[in-house]
């Protein structure tokens, strides 16, 4: 992800920037630990008065840094994780620039439905055991039978 940033990046600055200003990157290591995500987003707003913040990676990272980014009114642009939180409620601050879990789910039940090749859960995108549940009651809404390694799905969730 940093050198396609790192591009886009070159290429703006060769066509005068944004207004006029040069893009640099900035890139801070938090570890993938939420509590150096803080300390590095309070850090880069505060110290190095950042513009926007580009290009985080995980969604517990996303989770501790953009509302430090939002409070501060600072863009958080293209964070890479499909979760929910970036979406619901909107956010005027967050940019998603990758698709959400719950629409990589669809399109994979999509291409299940209109393919003739068995799929199975593990054929499904990395998912944490709540979109699992998600693409298990999505498959059996387009009658198919529940997959060996699916969630069962709660009788509360079913029609």
């Amino acid at each position: 992800m940093r050198q396609g940033i790192l591009a886009a990046f070159e290429d703006a600055n060769r066509h005068g920037g944004v207004s006029g200003r040069t893009l640099e990157l900035r890139s801070l290591d938090d570890g993938y630990e939420p509590e150096r995500t803080v300390e590095a987003t309070k850090r880069i707003i505060e110290e190095d008065k950042v513009f926007a913040i580009v290009g985080a990676v995980g969604t517990p990272t996303s989770k501790a840094g953009q509302p430090i980014a939002t409070a501060a009114k600072v863009p958080f642009i293209g964070p890479f994780t499909g979760a929910e939180f970036l979406r619901n409620p909107y956010n005027r601050y967050v940019v998603n620039i990758r698709a959400s879990y719950f629409q990589e789910t669809e399109a994979w039940v999509e291409a299940k439905r209109t393919s003739d090749t068995q799929h199975t859960m593990k054929d499904a995108p990395p998912l944490s055991r709540r979109y699992r549940l998600f693409t298990a009651l999505r498959l059996s809404t387009e009658g198919y039978p529940r997959c060996r390694n699916a969630p069962s799905i709660p009788s509360s969730m079913r029609s």
